[in-house]
């Protein structure tokens, strides 16, 4: 058996190590370099970096599909490109916040005016007009006074009329039948996203809300622009909606406040 030189091998070791190390530090420094190339690099553990960058690519995501609202100019949300392509068209509605006809501008993406809506001032059933640019008579909207399923009727101005009638006793989401046109109106828990479908099931647009605005913002992607000023109709109808929950649960709460505190 041949001498074995224990202090060569206890003097490798270490080396061996380090080379390693500074391998792994290299490799990492080309993969960051590769995904930000103009960010410094840190010096730092290779797995514990790429967990942090996974670790907000996952939370980018799920915050892209629960709240994809965007403004004008942004791109497109990835959540609704990668479900149902580029949008045709899109368009955004900014409400004015001190207004007493709950007045509401809906942009395109170049912020000019291409809708408006004005509501009766003290009215019963909500009385609300949508408008183009030009001042042209677009749709005419009423609440029924008193429903459970939040009612409203839409009369557009070549005469086609059609319901929102919201179903009930839903759990994880919230549908509200285009009655009359036989289109579906398909929403989260949180009242956030919608998506708008026709009777065969296909997309026409997909409109979400911004999550905290004094200005009540929505951004409108449409796939479908020869039916825009019904999809417009209907954006403005789910405002109203949405607000009248609200105005609901704000109510709730302050009788329930009052009970405690009595």
């Amino acid at each position: 058996m041949g001498y074995v030189n224990k202090n060569a091998e206890n003097r490798a070791e270490p080396c061996e190590k380090r080379r390693k190390i500074a391998r792994d530090e290299e490799n990492n420094k080309r993969v960051l370099a590769a995904s930000d190339p103009g960010k410094p690099q840190k010096r730092g553990i290779p797995f514990l970096r790429g967990l942090n960058i996974m670790r907000g690519e996952v939370s980018m995501g799920i915050f892209s599909k629960y709240h994809r609202y965007r403004e004008a100019g942004e791109q497109a949300n990835v959540v609704n490109v990668e479900r149902f392509g580029q949008p045709a068209r899109s368009l955004f509605t900014t409400s004015k916040v001190f207004s007493l006809h709950q007045a509401t501008d809906i942009t395109d993406d170049h912020e000019q005016v291409v809708y408006q809506s004005y509501s009766k001032f003290l009215s019963l059933h909500d009385k609300t007009d949508v408008t183009d640019a030009s001042g042209r008579q677009v749709a005419h909207i009423e609440r029924k006074f008193w429903t459970l399923h939040e009612r409203h009727f839409v009369t557009m101005a070549d005469g086609t009329k059609f319901e929102l009638s919201n179903e009930l006793w839903h759990i994880v989401k919230d549908i509200t039948n285009i009655e009359g046109l036989g289109w579906q109106l398909q929403g989260n828990i949180a009242g956030l996203n919608f998506q708008l479908y026709d009777a065969d099931g296909s997309i026409i647009a997909v409109i979400s809300q911004k999550m905290f605005s004094l200005h009540d913002k929505y951004c409108i992607d449409i796939y479908r622009p020869d039916l825009e000023e019904t999809v417009v109709a209907i954006l403005v109808t789910l405002q109203h909606m949405m607000r009248d929950r609200q105005a609901i649960s704000a109510s709730s709460s302050s009788s329930s406040s009052s009970s405690s505190g009595g």
